[in-house]
């Protein structure tokens, strides 16, 4: 009985209609076809090579909206927003605008000496803090390009070609193109964004059926399983439970620029000047208190307080007030990433807060959002990197008794 459970655990939920995008690459300066150009949905498992006129096709594509993506050595990389809903989405012929080919400077100079740690740092951020983190190895860290900026306290990172990610721990081997990756020391900020074409891993039945079980113990609890779960309006049913999060600045806080240039005053000369230990203490005292006060409503938000209909029906949106806290419940002792707020007399159970950057935030039945820079998230999902990244056209398993 036990064999037959574990068998079943891997059957697809739902059979989904597959759709197929069709269309030619030109080369903008003289319309000549583009032959064996990479094409690809970014986030996802779809991808082919345009053929020597140009044409490409890609099949297999779950209805919903994608970045377009279309690599090629000497141009320019080409982004393109699609919406797929019908069988066959015919694109218009794509012109590709080829790189001006002027020769930077090049500035010889000895090699950067902290090169190695900001790469492990880089390294640590971008694939994430989980587990599966440490079954991940970038292949080709000599691509990555490096920049530390010691007065901001900012360390930043791009790469020109694909940076190839093996990851043992869910079976996919990621190529991401990186565009932008900031970590802000001093603001305790990071962001990153690129394109990204993710290719199954082959392997043994035994290592299929450890990947599928991962895959699907990743999705559980995720932003995308979160945004899907709003969109079937089965929150409650897939374990997810949102509050409100009030947040204020404190008052009794000053400014950190201010403190750090009280504590700049008073701490080197604390021993010389009478009374300055005294305020070097005052001063600290106040750099250790929270920068906000916060509340959390403990009423449940139904949907329509945070979800809005946009003029696409298939695409809805995040809008509200304060910050929505995100709950999952069929998880638990959950640690949360060290740092959220998070109530004592609520159980351990992984919790994520969303503050919104814009006035909204949309996202499609897919589970991604259309603008990764419209929010900010705190807690579980912001220890999750690259490690724990699912394609778009993922689906979840179901098990039956």
């Amino acid at each position: 009985m036990k064999t037959i459970v574990l068998f079943l655990l891997f059957i697809p939920s739902l059979v989904i209609a597959q759709s197929t995008i069709t269309g030619k690459v030109l080369n903008a300066s003289d319309k000549t076809p583009v032959p064996f150009a990479s094409v690809f949905l970014s986030n996802s498992l779809v991808g082919a090579k345009t053929n020597d006129d140009g044409s490409f096709t890609l099949n297999n594509v779950k209805a919903g909206q994608y970045d377009l993506v279309i690599s090629f050595i000497g141009f320019e990389t080409h982004h393109q927003t699609v919406t797929v809903s019908n069988n066959v989405l015919a694109l218009p012929d794509i012109l590709i605008t080829p790189k001006n080919t002027t020769l930077k400077e090049v500035t010889i100079g000895p090699p950067d000496p902290k090169r190695d740690q900001n790469l492990q740092v880089f390294i640590n951020e971008f694939l994430g803090h989980s587990v599966n983190a440490q079954n991940c190895t970038i292949k080709n860290t000599d691509d990555i390009n490096l920049s530390y900026n010691a007065h901001a306290r900012i360390l930043s990172a791009s790469s020109d070609d694909f940076l190839i990610i093996e990851n043992k721990a869910l079976g996919y081997i990621v190529k991401y193109q990186l565009g932008k990756f900031i970590k802000n020391y001093a603001q305790g900020f990071l962001y990153y964004e690129g394109s990204v074409l993710f290719e199954e891993m082959k392997g043994k039945p035994a290592q299929q059926k450890r990947w599928l079980k991962a895959r699907q113990q990743v999705y559980k609890g995720s932003d995308m399983h979160f945004f899907r779960s709003i969109y079937g309006n089965n929150l409650q049913e897939q374990g997810f439970k949102v509050l409100r999060l009030i947040r204020k600045t404190n008052p009794a806080r000053p400014p950190d620029s201010l403190i750090r240039a009280k504590l700049r005053l008073y701490g080197p000369f604390s021993k010389a000047q009478p009374g300055w230990a005294d305020s070097a203490k005052v001063w600290s005292a106040k750099y250790k208190l929270p920068k906000a006060l916060e509340y959390l409503v403990s009423k449940p938000m139904p949907i329509a307080d945070y979800v809005i209909q946009t003029d696409n029906k298939a695409i809805l949106a995040l809008k509200y007030t304060d910050y929505l806290y995100v709950i999952y419940t069929k998880r638990s002792n959950a640690d949360n990433n060290g740092s959220i707020y998070h109530p004592l007399d609520m159980p351990t159970y992984p919790s994520t807060i969303i503050g919104l950057n814009l006035p909204y935030a949309v996202f499609d039945s897919n589970g991604i959002l259309g603008n990764p820079t419209s929010t900010t998230v705190e807690g579980d999902w912001a220890g999750h990197g690259v490690a724990d990244l699912l394609p778009v056209d993922y689906e979840p398993l179901i098990s039956k008794p």
